[in-house]
């Protein structure tokens, strides 16, 4: 006799055709429907993705920093995170938001002085981001009545 067998979200599942039941063996879990055994598949998972509001700062990269609260894990390299407060926004919106980890750092200490060291240094980029930009303005330009005033291949 054959078995029927098929998977949920990485979980094996088993129809037991003498019990006329589906079972996934990994999670110990069982019920007389395959929708409800994939439901509560689906409970456990997000229990086990579930996180106890971690403070975190979101590090965008448009060189921006919001303040946020991981409250599940999605994969292997996303969270949602929330504002963490009602009406604040996170990465420009009020609701949770799915970031990659890799945005993410703990709120400590020492990442706060991290981040300041950084918006200090972004500042500074800017300022000289816009020397540049006034440097290369302060350059006289040609016109064409200068163009034209001078001779073929010499200086005005």
């Amino acid at each position: 006799m054959s078995q029927i067998t098929t998977e949920h979200n990485g979980h094996q599942i088993v129809y037991a055709e003498n019990e006329d039941v589906w079972r996934c063996w990994g999670m110990e879990l069982e019920a007389k429907t395959l929708t409800a055994l994939k439901t509560k598949l689906n409970a456990a998972d997000a229990a086990a993705r579930r996180v106890g509001n971690v403070k975190v700062i979101v590090l965008s990269h448009y060189g921006e920093f919001s303040m946020g609260v991981v409250t599940l894990l999605e994969g292997e390299k996303h969270a949602w995170v929330s504002p963490r407060v009602p009406g604040e926004k996170v990465l420009g919106r009020r609701s949770r938001t799915k970031v990659q980890l890799d945005e993410l750092a703990l709120d400590t200490p020492v990442v706060r002085d991290a981040v300041e060291a950084w918006g200090r240094a972004k500042l500074a980029y800017q300022a000289a981001a816009q020397a540049e930009r006034d440097a290369k303005a302060a350059i006289p330009r040609a016109t064409r009545a200068d163009l034209a005033a001078t001779p073929t291949g010499g200086e005005p």
